[in-house]
């Protein structure tokens, strides 16, 4: 495998591509994909801290406070921007749920997708005063149009 100039995370694409999160002050951002012992480089503004797969789609965690969601081929589908930054993405396929950690706030977010504009809404549990009334409390969903 290649010299990377800082990568962060990585994910195996089911067809057993590895896409790993390459980022440095030095360097371009960019998404090292790895296949069939050959390396080749997507771009990615925003510097590229974490990947996900799901359903046909890559998750691009950046440390500029948003989720890309990409073709495998590298084709920018949409951006969520977040306030926070995703340190570490995964997804639950069979739900349709993508769980972001947010480092500096201490807890796990819950990104959802379903058709529609990408708005943040209120955490499940959350009564009309914004108070959760149990462990969703540290859980915040929004939306990624058309998953």
């Amino acid at each position: 495998m290649s010299t990377l100039a800082g990568p962060e995370g990585m994910a195996v694409h089911p067809e057993g591509v590895i896409y790993v999160a390459n980022s440095s002050a030095d360097s371009e951002f960019a998404i090292a994909i790895f296949e069939d012992e050959k390396c080749r480089y997507m771009p990615c503004d925003g510097w590229p801290i974490s990947i996900a797969f799901a359903r046909g789609r890559m998750l691009v965690g950046c440390a500029s406070k948003d989720v890309k969601c990409f073709t495998p081929d590298g084709v920018l589908l949409q951006t969520l921007e977040l306030d926070y930054m995703p340190v570490s993405l995964c997804v639950h396929d069979a739900t349709r749920l993508v769980y972001a950690a947010d480092y500096s706030g201490a807890n796990v977010k819950m990104l959802t997708y379903f058709n529609g504009e990408p708005e943040p809404t209120a955490a499940a549990g959350d009564d009309e005063s914004g108070e959760a009334e149990s462990v969703t409390e540290s859980l915040a969903r929004e939306a990624f149009e058309g998953f």
